[in-house]
Order: C-alpha cells, then sequence, then structure tokens
C-alpha cells in the first residue's frame, strides 16, 4: 500500500475553513481576519494541488479514462456551396464537349471523306494534263481540314481539363440530396455552342454514335497528360506568346479593336458572322456586332480559335454603289 503524504497547503486550508465557520458564530471581526488567511491558503492550494499535481495524485478526468492516445480528426466540413457550384461548371463543360463531339467533329470527318472522294474520282476520270490542276484545292482543302481537326481536339482536351477541375469540387457522397445538386453526366447534357446556347441535334447529329470517338478523345487526353508534363520553360514561353497576341502553332495575329468575321452556328445557320476582337490574353475574345456595325452587350464568346476568325476584305467599289464583302482568310 502506498504510503500517505501530506499536503500542507490541503490541511491548512482545511484546519482555517473549520475555524472561519466556528468564528462566525463568536466575532465577526476575527471572522474578517480568518478570511484573508483562509484566502491566501486557498490559493497556494490552488497552485500546488491543481496546476502542478503530484505524483501520487490521479488527476485523470473520468472523460478522458477511455480515450486513445491521438484524438480521432475531425472531418472536414463539406461545402455545399461549392459542391453545386462544381457541378454547374460540370455542365456548362460537358455541355461544350458534347457540342464539339456531336455536332462539330462530325461534319469535319464527313467533309474529308467528300474531298477524299471528289480527289478519287478526279485521278480516276481526268485526264492527267488536267488532274494536277484540279487536285490541287482539294489538298488545300483537306489541309485546312485537318488543322481545323487538331484544333478540335485541343479544344476537347481543353474541356476535358474543365471537367477534371470541376469534378475536384464535387462530394459525390452527397451529390443529389439535401440540397446538394445531382451530378451532371454527359449522356444527358444538352450541347452547348460558341455562345453558350443550346443547340438543339438535328436527327443524324441525334443517331451519331459518339461512344467511341469520346472515348478515344479521353484515351489521348490522358496519353497526352503523361507524356507532355508541364514545365517552367514550356509555361514561360505560353506566357510570351499570350502576351504577343499570336496562337501557339500559327503565324496569325489579330489585335485588339479588328473588325473580323468569327465562324458560329452549325447547320443552316453555319455562317461568317462580324465581330471585333475584345482581348487577345491568352486567346481571343470577341464580341459580335449588329447589322449596323454596333457592338451587341450580351454577345460575347471567349476562347475562340485563330481558325475560325478571318479578316472581311473589300472588294473596289464600282461607280454609284457600295463595294459588298467577301471574306478572306488571314495570312
Amino acid at each position: 500500500m502506498a504510503e500517505k503524504k501530506e499536503h500542507h497547503a490541503v490541511t491548512q486550508y482545511v484546519e482555517g475553513l473549520q475555524t472561519l465557520l466556528a468564528s462566525i458564530r463568536n466575532d465577526n471581526d476575527v471572522a474578517g481576519g480568518l478570511w484573508s488567511q483562509l484566502k491566501d491558503a486557498h490559493q497556494q492550494f490552488y497552485h500546488d494541488s491543481m496546476l502542478r499535481p503530484h505524483d501520487d495524485i490521479d488527476v485523470t478526468l473520468p472523460s478522458q479514462a477511455h480515450q486513445t492516445p491521438q484524438a480521432a480528426a475531425t472531418p472536414p466540413k463539406i461545402n455545399k456551396r461549392q459542391h453545386n457550384v462544381g457541378c454547374r461548371e460540370l455542365k456548362l463543360a460537358l455541355g461544350r464537349l458534347a457540342y464539339v463531339v456531336r455536332c462539330y467533329m462530325p461534319v469535319l470527318a464527313s467533309t474529308k471523306q467528300q474531298l477524299e472522294a471528289e480527289k478519287d474520282r478526279i485521278t480516276n476520270q481526268v485526264p492527267e494534263e488536267f488532274r494536277q490542276q484540279l487536285l490541287e484545292p482539294k489538298d488545300s482543302k483537306l489541309e485546312d481540314n485537318a488543322t481545323q481537326q487538331k484544333q478540335a481536339l485541343d479544344t476537347c482536351f481543353m474541356f476535358l481539363e474543365k471537367e477534371e477541375a470541376a469534378r475536384e469540387k464535387i462530394v459525390e457522397s452527397s451529390a443529389g440530396k439535401e440540397g446538394f445538386d445531382s451530378v451532371p453526366v454527359f449522356e444527358q447534357v444538352v450541347p452547348l455552342d460558341e455562345r453558350k446556347r443550346e443547340v438543339e441535334l438535328s436527327n443524324a447529329e441525334e443517331n451519331y454514335d459518339y461512344v467511341e470517338e469520346l472515348a478515344k478523345i479521353r484515351q489521348l487526353y490522358q496519353t497526352r497528360k503523361q507524356n507532355q508534363p508541364a514545365s517552367k520553360s514550356a509555361k514561360k514561353g505560353g506566357a510570351k506568346r499570350a502576351k504577343r497576341g499570336r496562337e501557339p502553332g500559327t503565324g496569325t495575329k489579330f489585335v485588339v479593336g479588328d473588325v473580323v468575321k468569327v465562324l458560329w452556328g452549325s447547320g443552316k445557320k453555319r455562317g461568317y458572322y462580324p465581330a471585333q476582337i475584345v482581348d487577345n490574353k491568352g486567346g481571343y475574345k470577341v464580341q459580335y456586332l449588329d447589322d449596323d456595325g454596333e457592338l451587341i452587350a450580351d454577345e460575347i464568346e471567349e476562347n475562340v480559335v485563330v481558325t475560325r476568325i478571318r479578316r472581311p476584305k473589300k472588294r473596289p467599289k464600282k461607280a454609284g454603289e457600295e463595294p459588298p464583302e467577301s471574306d478572306e482568310e488571314a495570312d
């Protein structure tokens, strides 16, 4: 049995309390002096027994008796607003991706197929002395088509990157309940054009089997991420190109204030529309013009690729008439 130790502060405290209680009944003046002594003893008791507990005193609180040495980590607070913002960003990224995959890229593929068929017809039916003259325009259009397909693929990569960033904000375990928005999926989103407007799919676009093509694009995106890690030198080079307003891999440059024609729309609405360059930092930002050449306040499009932009060229004036415009690709 452990030897019982004496604690003078405790003894003094208890004895002083007993004396005080006894003196109160006899003399209030004596009780006042004893109260002062009792207060000093109480402070000493608190210092010795509470702030610096002795080794033989068990000061473990009952609530701490069954706790593990390391307290359980507090789960992170789920940010409902961040989740819902992520869902909206994901819906936009998938909508833009759906437009490129289901509306734009099939048109490019069909155009390529038609051009190749026309080249075969010329090769097989046109005499050799006239053949090369007819083949050159087809080859030029095929080169343009290849450039547009590459640019469309890069656009898909951009939206896949935005998709990943949006998914990082989403709490899958809480999606669709208690105020958390449901997570959008590619199969259910409505395609959005360059101006973020919903596009009604034609019968051909509705029936187009995009599953294999989308899987291929995703695989190419992952391969690109693994094989081309971003380096400091690449980032610096890209920043310099952005400051000059130059698209990577091209020699075309538009400056803020240039009036241009921008390819927009699909189907019968697809064509070149007048617009003005309003920014060229890291990608062209255009604002469309009305029939009077005035800027339309809410008709702004960002990240316009250079292959969709042309410079309007005025034809020579004829006597007594205004010159019409024709579209010419920028050199």
